[in-house]
């Protein structure tokens, strides 16, 4: 019972911190127009990206802790005075939404059992933030070209504010995946009952234990889906000042994913090259992202270069040196197979598609926004097979057990076909 109770506890406190922070210090008024979860999405990027500045440079987490507390305190005092005169609304999506995050954190707590790469690298890096240790220190521990981001913030939400159990800091990692599903869909303009029904579906066909065993996966998921839902809010934003906050959203969420894992940023810069190459975007627009994607980049190859470190973790050498044209054919054919065995186990692609054709042939999908699923699907694919062409040697062992999971990290974009095809039929529903 007492488990129960400090689970209610930390979900609340998780809850707390990104419903009354950063997003309360209206400089746009865009932020005025966010929806609930929008305005709690935009607090977790930029929570994540103060905890990247805060493990590069060794700051002590009590001072995030205390900013973190102090903001939000302050945004509620204000508050409250509303919720005293009774202003204060019922809203079932939010009732349904802490309901789901304590089911998957009771499931957590259950399971507890970690995964292989969680076991072995993810998991000795929280450790060593949690024991106060530096960002240096990582070169104690395997792989560390691994990103640390995920771990850092593991790491925190299992210091605060207990400091008890490990699984507490993963229940962050149900937060934010929670998030993103009600984030994407709880602003679509249909009945609410088609919006519950449509994440409760969501979660049906995306939960599973494993991605909550501290593997990253999930993390890049969610900042995908996010993205995603930013994307499409800056394709139909008109006001200048909205559309650069909605592009810095995307260039700060590609900042933190980058130190969550690799991966994560090809994925972002592929989705921010379709934006800007399938939407009408000025001259400033494409500058800032070029420049920003570049930054982000720059940034993180110099600061790794001060600690010397070879990239362990990949086998370049090894892959050019064996490479010949009839491996190379072999080797794409094995990518190609467990694509299409591992496409199978990620429903939610099986599903985006079906929505795809259905919105092609009965609402005209919008030339723009077809352009943009299949753009970015045809060079997802692309990456995924460079990716693991040329990354590892044994190419059919990391197809194995790698494909699904990176399949996984990207298919909550494709609910955009999903999306557009239930705003289009709204009428009928």
């Amino acid at each position: 019972m007492i488990e129960i109770i400090k689970i209610i506890l930390q979900i609340v406190f998780i809850s707390v911190i990104f419903i009354y922070s950063f997003t309360e210090i209206k400089k746009y008024n865009f932020i005025n127009n966010l929806h609930f979860f929008e305005k709690m999405s935009i607090n977790v990027i930029l929570f994540l990206n103060l905890c990247l500045i805060f493990s590069l440079f060794n700051l002590n987490d009590i001072l995030l802790i205390t900013i973190l507390f102090l903001v939000s305190i302050f945004f509620f005092i204000q508050k409250i005075n509303k919720y005293l005169i009774g202003n204060f609304k019922f809203h079932l999506l939010s009732v349904l939404f802490f309901l789901i995050i304590f089911l998957i954190s009771i499931d957590i707590s259950y399971s507890l059992n970690l995964g292989w790469d969680a076991k072995y690298f993810w998991f000795l890096k929280t450790l060593n933030f949690y024991h106060n240790q530096d960002f240096e220190n990582l070169k104690n521990i395997p792989a560390f070209d691994y990103p640390h981001l995920g771990s850092y913030v593991w790491s925190f939400f299992w210091k605060y504010p207990f400091n008890s159990f490990e699984y507490n800091g993963r229940i962050f990692y149900a937060f934010i995946y929670c998030l993103s599903i009600f984030m994407f869909f709880s602003s679509l303009n249909i009945n609410n009952f088609i919006k519950i029904l449509l994440i409760l579906s969501t979660f049906l066909i995306t939960y599973e234990y494993e991605y909550f065993s501290g593997l990253q996966e999930i993390l890049i998921f969610s900042l995908i889906l996010i993205s995603a839902k930013l994307s499409i809010n800056f394709s139909e934003e008109r006001k200048k000042n909205n559309r650069l906050f909605l592009l810095l959203s995307l260039l700060a969420v590609s900042n933190i994913i980058f130190w969550i894992k690799l991966e994560g940023f090809i994925l972002m810069s592929i989705m921010i090259f379709c934006l800007l190459f399938c939407f009408k975007t000025d001259k400033n627009e494409k500058i800032i992202s070029l420049f920003g994607l570049v930054g982000i980049a720059l940034f993180k190859v110099v600061f790794l270069a001060n600690f010397k470190t070879e990239l362990s973790s990949f086998q370049f050498e090894s892959t050019f040196t064996n490479m010949k044209i009839s491996n190379l054919i072999e080797d794409i054919n094995i990518i190609l197979y467990y694509i299409f065995i591992y496409i199978s186990q990620v429903p939610l692609f099986i599903v985006s598609f079906i929505a795809l054709v259905l919105a092609l042939f009965i609402n005209k999908l919008s030339t723009n926004i077809k352009k943009f699923v299949i753009l970015y699907g045809i060079l997802n694919i692309l990456f995924i097979f460079v990716a693991f062409l040329f990354t590892m040697e044994d190419v059919d062992w990391q197809s194995k057990v790698g494909m699904k999971r990176v399949l996984f990290e990207s298919s909550g974009f494709y609910l955009i076909t999903v999306s557009y095809l239930f705003k289009k039929n709204k009428k009928y529903l």
